[in-house]
């Protein structure tokens, strides 16, 4: 049993997010970004305020490697960096591109921080409003018997790792290691890639969550065996998404990993995600010697370009686009009765509900953005309607992870969300399905086992736990 004591009460929490909120949204709406006096401040106290709110949400008793804090860092990643940076350093910006550096010179990057920082302070108002729900002084580790969903998660491990070598194969073998990163999209990523690096990801961290502690090492080789073929291959995310995922639900069984060896990792993730973002602009393998002045800085600036996404989508609004009012959290589903009904399914390259293709047929080149979609749905209403809720479900999720089954589920449902930071919404459902529907057979199965099993006369078994 561990102790987490809260260091703040969850009201101040509330309270002081709250009012983060209403301070970013009324200098967004009375136009503060249209002056450029005004946009150093913003970049600075957007960045610092978002950073405090993770500490916030730290401080009610999660712990670094929780569902809300890394949800929130994430997010922050992939939208501060740059505005922030940019506006504490502003020589950094010096080895941008032209046409990178030309997104901090114009008022609507400005209004994308505010809204960020908006959005992130909504979320830290839903955390807050679940975290005296549950064993806010007491938290245990995942306990029960290990074993059983863990094979579970190998066999879906297994068939990942199979569907992503049969598109290597299919993209041309080992040449697919010289080919550059932008043209792995019309050969191997075109095929069943993408849905094996998300079975896959889904699949060893559920084996991690039901394995024997003994097994552990086995498991991690694999993901870092895995995360290295990414590289290779130049897709960051599935490497490092899938490592992140790992290391918390193994933070959840009980490994302790020390500050300095955090530090360092971190650190290293970043350098590392700086050398190959240049090399796989052709062969990674080839161009990694010479990519190796890349530093960390260089990655923080680079993920931090989402931002510019929320900025677009600002400006579409501004100029006439309309809110979609929740459009686009349906569409998935509406598609999903598409495929029983074909006449609900609509086309999706010309759908304005679909935030992914409405940015495609605009501009080339741009991720998605969780802060983006929300806004282009709500407006100023997304932090309430969309970052309240998923703030409150992460809180949930972290605290409902007490047994291995429970924290298969929070891997089943954690990663979408994740990936939706910087990507969106239409894939989500079908992720959360991918990893589910095993779940749910899983289940079915050992309870028909269970009841059509005879009565026997109770066994004394030793159920291990961390």
């Amino acid at each position: 049993m561990i102790r987490t004591y809260p260091m703040i009460s969850r009201s101040i929490v509330a309270v002081s997010a709250t009012f983060v909120a209403c301070v970013g949204l009324m200098a967004l709406l009375l136009g503060a970004a249209e002056s450029e006096n005004l946009w150093r401040p913003i970049g600075l106290c957007s960045g610092i305020a978002a950073l405090a709110l993770i500490l916030a949400i730290r401080s009610l008793g999660f712990e670094w490697l929780s569902t809300p804090v890394v949800y929130l860092g994430y997010l922050w990643v992939f939208h501060f960096p740059l505005v922030f940076i940019g506006c504490l350093y502003p020589a950094a910006l010096g080895n941008l591109p032209a046409r990178i550096y030309q997104w901090t010179t114009v008022p609507s990057w400005y209004r994308a921080a505010l809204i960020s920082l908006t959005c992130t302070a909504a979320f830290t108002v839903g955390v807050s409003v679940f975290s005296d729900k549950s064993h806010d002084r007491y938290r245990t580790r995942p306990r029960g018997h290990y074993g059983s969903v863990a094979w579970l998660g190998v066999a879906e491990a297994l068939l990942g790792a199979g569907l992503v070598a049969v598109a290597i194969v299919q993209g041309g073998g080992t040449q697919v290691f010289e080919t550059a990163y932008i043209d792995l999209y019309s050969s191997v990523f075109s095929g069943p890639f993408g849905y094996g690096v998300m079975i896959f990801t889904i699949g060893i961290s559920t084996a991690v969550a039901g394995a024997e502690r003994r097994h552990f090492r086995v498991l991690i080789g694999a993901q870092a065996s895995w995360a290295c073929v990414m590289l290779l291959l130049g897709a960051r995310s599935a490497a490092l998404i899938g490592t992140l995922m790992a290391v918390m639900v193994l933070a959840k069984r009980g490994i302790r990993i020390p500050r300095w060896a955090a530090a360092v990792s971190i650190v290293a993730v970043l350098w590392v995600g700086a050398v190959v973002g240049v090399a796989r602009q052709g062969a990674v393998r080839d161009n990694f010697a010479t990519a190796t002045a890349a530093s960390p800085l260089d990655a923080l600036l680079e993920m931090g370009g989402s931002l510019y996404t929320v900025s677009l989508f600002d400006d579409w609004l501004k100029n006439g686009d309309s809110l979609q009012l929740g459009g686009g959290y349906w569409l998935p589903f509406e598609r999903g009765i598409g495929f029983v009904l074909p006449a609900m399914r609509s086309d999706l390259a010309s759908d304005p509900r679909s935030a992914s293709q409405v940015l495609l047929s605009r501009t080339s080149g741009l991720g998605g953005s969780v802060v983006a979609e929300a806004f282009y749905n709500f407006g100023p209403f997304a932090p309430l309607v969309v970052f309240v809720p998923i703030g409150y479900l992460m809180a949930y999720l972290d605290r409902a992870a007490y047994t291995p089954t429970s924290l298969a589920w929070l891997v089943v449902l954690f990663y979408p969300l994740l990936m939706e930071v910087r990507g969106w919404f239409i894939s989500v459902p079908a992720i959360v399905a991918l990893g589910a529907v095993p779940l749910i057979l899983f289940a079915l199965g050992k309870r028909s086992q269970v009841s059509g099993s005879p009565a026997m006369p109770p066994l004394r078994t030793e159920a291990s736990s961390c």
